[in-house]
Order: structure tokens, then sequence, then C-alpha cells
């Protein structure tokens, strides 16, 4: 990004160029703009996990620039926004130093373990996208059908089926009741039930990672 167009584009254009994009398109602590959206920044139409912990946290209108009623406020205190953003990045962190640490190592890896691995990446890499439509979520459908084949694989009744068809029925109804935008019933959306679907299939795909990197661990310590 910084190197290779230089010697075409002259260093310092390309590097003025490229604070230009960092400032207008990366998230910003400044709460007028998110990806230079202004006006779609904040609302209800944004399920990235950015915008959502800025709609909790921040007394702002949630509804779209498009949208009615008006006047919707979903948040439950009211912060700066430098404050809402260290939130959502203390959040990001989080989720991601987890993920790391449930990621088994080379050895350990089966087919099993990179597909719960891929599929928490490409959710992942639409939560913490600066804008994420509710259309960006397709990328929960690998998720969804590795959920789903551990539910199969798993002993009728135990405890571990029941805990993945509970996660798996509360995201599919989470995720589903983002139709109420096309009702004109705009509170769920701002409320980031896309995205609450989504984060609680990452959840699970953790708990599985973890769970298959512990028994994989454990048989390998036997086995050597």
């Amino acid at each position: 990004l910084l190197v290779l167009p230089a010697p075409i584009r002259g260093l310092d254009r390309h590097l003025a160029e490229t604070r230009t994009w960092l400032e207008h398109m990366l998230p910003s602590t400044s709460g007028k703009a998110i990806a230079n959206q202004p006006g779609r920044a904040f609302k209800s139409g944004n399920q990235s996990l950015l915008s959502v912990v800025h709609r909790y946290t921040r007394d702002i209108e949630a509804a779209g620039p498009d949208s009615a009623p008006k006047g919707i406020r979903v948040n439950v205190t009211s912060i700066t926004p430098e404050a809402s953003f260290m939130v959502y990045a203390a959040i990001a962190g989080v989720i991601g130093v987890v993920y790391l640490i449930v990621m088994p190592v080379e050895r350990w890896r089966t087919r099993r373990t990179n597909a719960m691995e891929y599929s928490i990446l490409l959710l992942l890499m639409v939560l913490f996208s600066p804008k994420a439509g509710t259309y960006f979520y397709c990328w929960a459908l690998p998720a969804f059908t590795v959920i789903t084949a551990e539910l199969l694989r798993a002993p009728p009744g135990s405890r571990r089926s029941w805990g993945l068809l509970s996660g798996l029925t509360l995201s599919l109804m989470l995720t589903a009741s983002a139709v109420t935008q096309a009702l004109n019933v705009y509170t769920p959306q701002a409320l980031g039930v896309t995205m609450w679907g989504s984060l609680i299939l990452v959840f699970i795909l953790l708990a599985m990672l973890g769970s298959e990197k512990f028994v994989l661990r454990t048989e390998g310590a036997v086995l050597a």
C-alpha cells in the first residue's frame, strides 16, 4: 500500500492520498461519520458492530435517513464519541484475542476445525467492517452450515445438542426479525438484530473451536 505505488504516483502525493483515505474510510472517533457516510453511519441500516455500539452508547437518531418514524433512539447511556469508539475497540479486541487463543496449532488442525475457524473469520470481517448492511450477512451462511452439522453430529437430547439448538434458534430468530424493516418498523434494526444474530454465531463457533482444540490437544498428549 505504501511502497509499491510510490514510484509511480510520487511518495509525498501517495502518502497524502493514503492519509485522506484512512481519515475518511476507517472508523473515526469524531462521531460524525463512518466510512465517509455521515447520513447513514449510525443509522439502523448499518449493522456493523461499531455502528451498533455507537447507537447503544450515544444519544443519536437511529432511524435511517429516508425512513419513518423518526426519533428512534436505543441508547442505554450517553458518552462521548471517543468513549464509544474505545468501547467498540475493547469488544473487538477481546473477541480477536479469544479467536487467536482457540485457534489450534498446525499439527492439530482438521477439516472440522478449519470449517469453524474460517466461518468465524468470515463473520468477523463483516462485524468489524465500518459499514455493514443487512445483506452483508450472507457470509453467515457457512457458520449456520457448520453449526447445523455439529448439531446433527451431537447425541440427541445431550446438553451439547440442546445448547447448539438453542443458540442456533435464537440466532435465526434475531436474524429473521430484520424483515420488520420492510414494514417500517425500524426499532429491531436500530437495536442491531442482524449483528446480534451473527455475534451469537461467533460465540457458538468460538466455544466449539475451543472445545475441539482441547480434545485434540488431550488426544495428542495421550498419543505422545
